[in-house]
């Protein structure tokens, strides 16, 4: 038996198994590296686009809020009533102060159904009686065709109330309220109108 193995056809084989048996095994190595890096290259492509999506999400999530608060600010910006500050009331008062007013009346008229708008208007009622201005109609509300923001001063044309329509758009100018001039053929040619719209936007 052991002069078998000393045989030279026998070690010959075994010398040639041996080096199948490492070229095999050499083999498997290398698919089992490759496979491996391939494994490796593919985790790390789906961690990636899985933290894209997620950093997607974040960025998305972080744009809805940003967007709910800017919209809220806007809500609550628009909620918020218009007001007249006691520097202003001293401001307009004492540029009407010496403006005459003869018998020009003053009505107040703002939208139905605006409560903000109807609030803002009950200050500028004050603001007008402080100042002095006898004639005063009051507030009333109405169904406008179409629907305005801000505050337009209401003459008719040609009517002798437009030297005050001038004084008051000013004095309204003094205290940074804009009032633009437009024309109601339905009124007297003693009266003035001041609508009161909704706020700006």
């Amino acid at each position: 038996m052991l002069s078998s193995w000393n045989s030279l056809e026998t070690l010959t084989r075994i010398s040639h198994y041996s080096q199948i048996a490492i070229i095999v095994f050499s083999a498997m190595v290398l698919i089992s590296t490759l496979f491996s890096t391939i494994l490796s290259r593919q985790i790390s492509q789906l961690n990636k686009k899985q933290n894209e999506v997620l950093e997607g999400r974040v960025i998305t999530a972080e744009e809805t809020a940003n967007k709910n608060q800017e919209e809220l600010k806007r809500v609550k910006e628009k909620q918020k009533t218009r007001g007249i500050s006691n520097e202003q009331k001293l401001k307009f008062k004492s540029y009407l102060q010496d403006k005459p007013q003869g018998e020009i009346s003053i009505s107040i008229t703002v939208p139905l159904g605006q409560p903000e708008a109807f609030k803002f208007a009950e200050q500028l009622k004050i603001l007008l009686e402080e100042s002095g201005w006898e004639k005063i109609d009051g507030i009333s509300q109405a169904v406008f065709n179409k629907p305005f923001s801000g505050i337009l001063l209401a003459v008719k044309n040609g009517n002798p109330a437009l030297e005050q329509a001038k004084w008051l758009q000013r004095g309204l100018e003094e205290i940074g309220i804009n009032a633009p001039g437009v024309l109601n053929p339905s009124l007297s040619e003693k009266a003035l109108e001041l609508k009161v719209g909704n706020k700006s936007s």
